[in-house]
């Protein structure tokens, strides 16, 4: 797999930039991005303004935060065509970092499409965004135990809700299948009897009479 170790700058930065998609704030998203590489080559101040505000253009249409069916996937590709038309520059750390969070959520849309990645992160991001300036992060490892269990009780409801959906649907589905059986026997009686009605009104001898024509008498002389 692909293994990035991070330093605090470069935590603070990605966790950082992922708790403003989380928030749907694209300008403090675009402000963390331009700290992912000691050596930025957007280094004017007009340059980077341009930037954030190209990020907070694309915030506003296509991330506004949690709870709003955020892609992430779609989210993190449009930040990478921004920052490639800006010429912004991202360190190998964060592009790995990238990388892999493009990986965990195409999988997790192939397992579970309807868990969104974003929203149930969202204790964890809350928590770093609350805590993590106090003592210089030791506030956010104090009470990421806290965090974590939140999370798991989080997850737990998403998936109870994502099952009792699915099994209404599949009940709904039966309902049709089954319960409504008799649904489907109507249709084949009305069907039948739209047949009855047009053979009475000559549909099925004008089909004799047209088979009586001359192809059915090349076949009775071939007969």
């Amino acid at each position: 797999g692909m293994v990035a170790n991070l330093g605090l700058d470069e935590q603070r930065n990605f966790v950082g930039f992922l708790a403003a998609v989380g928030e749907g704030d694209g300008r403090d998203a675009g402000r963390f991005v331009i700290q992912w590489s000691a050596a930025q080559t957007c280094v004017s101040a007009e340059a980077q303004a341009a930037f954030v505000e190209a990020m907070a253009a694309f915030f506003a249409t296509d991330c506004r935060g949690y709870g709003t069916e955020v892609d992430l996937g779609h989210v993190l590709r449009g930040v990478l065509t921004i920052v490639r038309i800006h010429q912004v520059r991202v360190d190998v750390n964060y592009a790995t970092l990238v990388m892999n969070a493009l990986c965990l959520d195409g999988l997790a849309n192939s397992i579970l499409p309807e868990y969104n990645v974003l929203d149930a992160a969202k204790p964890l991001l809350r928590a770093y965004a609350r805590w993590q300036k106090l003592a210089k992060g030791a506030g956010f490892k104090l009470f990421l135990p806290l965090a974590r269990r939140v999370k798991e009780r989080t997850d737990r409801r998403i998936y109870r809700q994502i099952m009792q959906a699915q099994d209404l649907a599949a009940g709904s589905f039966n309902d049709v299948r089954v319960g409504g059986g008799g649904g489907l026997r109507e249709v084949e009686r009305e069907a039948t009897e739209s047949l009855h009605a047009w053979r009475q009104l000559g549909g099925a001898s004008g089909l004799r009479r047209r088979r009586s024509g001359p192809a059915a008498r090349a076949s009775a002389s071939r007969g």
